[in-house]
């Protein structure tokens, strides 16, 4: 006879909930503090006043840890939460029976809402605006509209970014971030934390040498200690990480990673030439710019898609790790892009990183700015080469290639 399941008592729950926001909150992620810290500000706005917070989207590459930044909020935040893949609603029924199940206060975790397919978009603008959802009852002469209230809940969305978002949904998120790169100490301490969950000690230096291999980004970092950890080593030093490379045949390659100082060994004409195919990878019609007369423009790039399509100016600084890109840069940058009518956004990309005057400058404009960090992951997630026809691709001194 199968024993009868018995129901956690409130005591239960309570003690489950503050294990998970010990092991998956806030305190559990390494960098990405001035984040943290708007989330934290915005939470405690709404927790303060005895409400449920409103809407967050979180905005960076696949693989920054955007998914465990809005599981954290939803932990610190609020009740429980539920998490889905924007592309799989395919379905307005499997919407909407997500959202009558949320209870006062829930979260709604949805993956890449970029993706959410057209016939639940204005399905989920209204749940999301309005807590309420528009269904059709009856057939034929006496079918009619009806609309279901909701218990007022939080989503918590991630996308690659703002522009490839529906506009519909966009409007609906009060609070949009950015998530930030990553220091080579932050990516050396998130390596040295997913070795230790997996129950093995790791060197520095060899944790430095599994940084350098990420392409900036937690996600590859975790991919690669997975496969470490499969050794069966105890502690996993410099050497051993260097041997794994050929014993297991990870590669750059097969990992879909770009070596991380490639961009660095580009000349400046070269630089433009990796960004225009990347662009283009990423479905943009590209136009590198004359050397000179150009307006501080480098490639015009156009998209011919509905409602994020348009033209894009992008201007390509390659610059060394110690040297920043500055407010004037920018400010320069704007003044160019404002002398286009017909651009509906700036990109400013960089080898290396931008000051946070020049972030702040940027932060209220139709201006992105890309960095050294954020660049190397699109060339890993998009399969981006580096090497050019002008130029041989330098020896790689990457670890796993």
């Amino acid at each position: 006879m199968k024993a009868r399941e018995t129901k956690p008592t409130p005591e239960e729950e309570a003690r489950r909930a503050a294990e998970e926001r010990k092991s998956h909150g806030f305190a559990s992620i390494v960098g990405q503090a001035t984040i943290i810290q708007r989330l934290r500000e915005f939470g405690t706005l709404y927790s303060g006043a005895g409400k449920t917070p409103a809407h967050v989207l979180l905005m960076g590459i696949e693989g920054s840890g955007r998914r465990a930044m809005a599981r954290a909020f939803a932990l610190e935040y609020c009740g429980k939460y539920t998490t889905a893949e924007a592309r799989a609603l395919g379905r307005t029924g499997d919407l909407m029976g997500i959202l009558t199940n949320l209870g006062e206060g829930d979260a709604l975790l949805v993956a890449d809402i970029a993706r959410m397919p057209k016939i639940a978009v204005e399905f989920l603008a209204l749940a999301l605006k309005e807590f309420a959802v528009d269904f059709v009852v009856d057939k034929g002469m006496f079918a009619k509209q009806v609309r279901f209230p909701l218990k007022r809940f939080t989503c918590i969305a991630t996308a690659p970014s703002k522009a490839e978002c529906p506009r519909e949904l966009v409007e609906a998120f009060p609070l949009i971030l950015s998530l930030q790169s990553y220091s080579q100490a932050e990516l050396v301490n998130i390596c040295e934390r997913l070795a230790q969950q997996k129950g093995i000690a790791i060197t520095t230096d060899a944790a430095v040498l599994v940084a350098e291999a990420s392409a900036g980004t937690p996600h590859h970092i975790e991919v690669l200690v997975d496969r470490l950890a499969g050794l069966g080593r105890v502690t996993l030093s410099e050497e051993d990480v260097v041997q794994a490379s050929a014993v297991l045949g990870l590669s750059t390659r097969t990992l879909g990673i770009t070596p991380p100082h490639d961009v660095d060994m580009l000349s400046g004409t070269d630089f433009e030439t990796v960004i225009a195919r990347l662009l283009q990878s990423m479905g943009f019609h590209t136009e590198v710019t004359q050397a000179s007369g150009d307006g501080g423009i480098d490639i015009v790039a156009t998209l011919d898609r509905p409602l994020i399509g348009g033209r894009y100016l992008i201007q390509c600084k390659r610059f060394s790790p110690d040297k920043l890109v500055g407010a004037a840069t920018v400010r320069d940058f704007y003044g160019a892009l404002s002398a286009d009518s017909a651009a509906v956004k700036g990109i400013l990309i960089t080898t290396s990183a931008f000051t946070s005057q020049a972030r702040a400058f940027a932060r209220d404009l139709p201006i992105e700015l890309i960095d050294g960090q954020q660049l190397r992951g699109l060339l890993a997630h998009h399969g981006t080469s580096t090497q050019t026809q002008s130029k041989p691709r330098a020896p790689s001194t990457s670890l796993f290639e």
